[in-house]
């Protein structure tokens, strides 16, 4: 918990001096972003950019299942699931957490990196409390599965989009913030119906039928 605490206070501190640095385009941001060329191919609008994204989550899925199946990935879960019997094996506690943290750190830089290139534009709010917010939110996917955040993340973009169109509808009077109410509703109501998520729920149910 402080460990989780720390990390959201850290991203409040980036935010304010993301707004107040030169080097970041201060509050009007960095436009401007070129768009990518990938070995010299010039990507053809968002259809371009949505294959090389797909192809870029599908190779981090595999190359982090492949990590997880390897003997550094088995201390990994080691480590997040029982960290006194694994450090009781001689397991190095403080070195494989900052193997995770940097893995993800990795993996978050690759899609901030996409995602500046394809609207070629960024701006502080990208590190705004309500965005890392969504990010932890993202667990409702599943945390015992590779597959677990990118459905956790395929469902917060989709409420949060189905809410924005569909909510407008229901009544004149609905705007500002009420559809993240919606959506934080949807998702803390699958937390507790599907507490293993939806992929771990659906991977359990699969073998179980198998």
């Amino acid at each position: 918990h402080y460990l989780a605490l720390a990390t959201i206070g850290l991203g409040l501190v980036l935010t304010i001096v993301a707004r107040e640095v030169e080097v970041t385009g201060g509050s009007e941001g960095l436009a401007g972003v070129p768009a990518l060329a990938p070995f010299g191919i010039e990507l053809a609008g968002d259809v371009g950019y949505w294959y090389l994204a797909g192809g870029v989550l599908v190779a981090a899925v595999l190359a982090v299942a492949a990590l997880l199946r390897s003997r550094v990935g088995r201390a990994l879960v080691a480590v997040g699931d029982a960290p006194a019997a694994a450090a009781s094996s001689g397991i190095d506690i403080a070195a494989h957490r900052r193997l995770a943290f940097m893995v993800s750190a990795v993996l978050a830089a690759g899609a901030g990196s996409l995602y500046a290139h394809w609207v070629g534009y960024v701006d502080p709010s990208t590190l705004d409390l309500p965005l890392s917010l969504q990010l932890l939110i993202v667990a409702a996917g599943g945390l015992r599965t590779v597959w677990g955040p990118p459905v956790g993340a395929f469902l917060v973009v989709s409420l949060l989009q189905l809410s924005q169109e569909t909510l407008p509808q229901v009544s004149e009077r609905v705007g500002g913030q009420t559809e993240v109410v919606a959506y934080g509703f949807a998702l803390v109501l699958v937390l507790l119906v599907l507490p293993d998520g939806v992929a771990g729920t659906a991977t359990a149910a699969v073998a179980h039928r198998l």
